[in-house]
């Protein structure tokens, strides 16, 4: 059972997990990418330009094999834009259709550069690359505005039930916020990485841009765990 596993037998079944994997391999990869950012250009030769040379294997690695993991990414979003049509709420249901579309498009973009990158597809990788950016900045920004009214929603649902006086449902709600309020920050995060990439930011940014992706990566690990491995409730 999940409660009695101790902190080893918890990390193994995370990371058999391939969005556990995923969250680990991404915040390594946009750490290694600060770092990169940070150390600027060293002298050749010096111990810094191993450094760098290594790092840039490693972030190169992890971005690689994180494509590999999202081939068939898309018929998640494909699934979740289905299940959106059902949504009572017209404003949820049209934030969750654009949402799942411009991630699900993302993915197709995503998937398409990484056939490039291995040699099975002659395409434009830079081009593909930036379109998958696009479509995943159109995407964040929709999921930005999801989270923001999902949490108008929740907060008016938590004041009629305080005025109940209803306190399993305001145990709930306040379960409910946590977790969008996690999800609104992450996103907020994640906004600046795409940004950065389409040059919608300046050059300048490119460290706050990498330490953004870093809180983001943070952020979406610790969901994911929680997740997995459910807080006990304490007796």
């Amino acid at each position: 059972h999940k409660a009695n596993m101790d902190h080893a037998e918890k990390i193994v079944a995370f990371t058999r997990r391939t969005v556990g994997r995923d969250r680990i391999y991404r915040l390594i990869q946009y750490t290694a990418r600060l770092l990169i950012l940070r150390l600027g250009v060293p002298l050749k030769g010096s111990r810094r330009a191993e450094l760098l040379r290594r790092l840039q294997k490693l972030e190169s690695g992890m971005g690689t094999g994180r494509k590999m993991m999202r081939l068939a990414k898309t018929l998640d979003y494909l699934v979740a834009v289905k299940k959106a049509l059902g949504e009572q709420d017209p404003l949820t249901r049209m934030l969750h259709v654009l949402d799942g579309s411009n991630l699900g498009l993302r993915m197709i973009f995503d998937n398409m550069q990484w056939l490039a990158k291995v040699g099975v597809y002659d395409g434009d990788e830079k081009w593909l690359g930036r379109m998958a950016n696009t479509f995943w900045f159109l995407g964040l920004l929709i999921s930005i505005a999801g989270d923001f009214y999902r949490l108008a929603r929740i907060n008016a649902e938590l004041a009629e039930a305080r005025r109940a006086g209803d306190a399993s449902r305001k145990a709930a709600l306040r379960a409910r916020k946590h977790v969008t309020t996690l999800d609104l920050a992450r996103d907020l995060c994640d906004v600046f990485v795409p940004a950065q990439a389409i040059e919608l930011l300046p050059p300048a940014t490119a460290s706050w841009s990498a330490l953004t992706g870093v809180a983001a990566s943070a952020i979406g690990l610790y969901q994911v765990w929680r997740e997995s491995f459910p807080a006990q409730k304490r007796s």
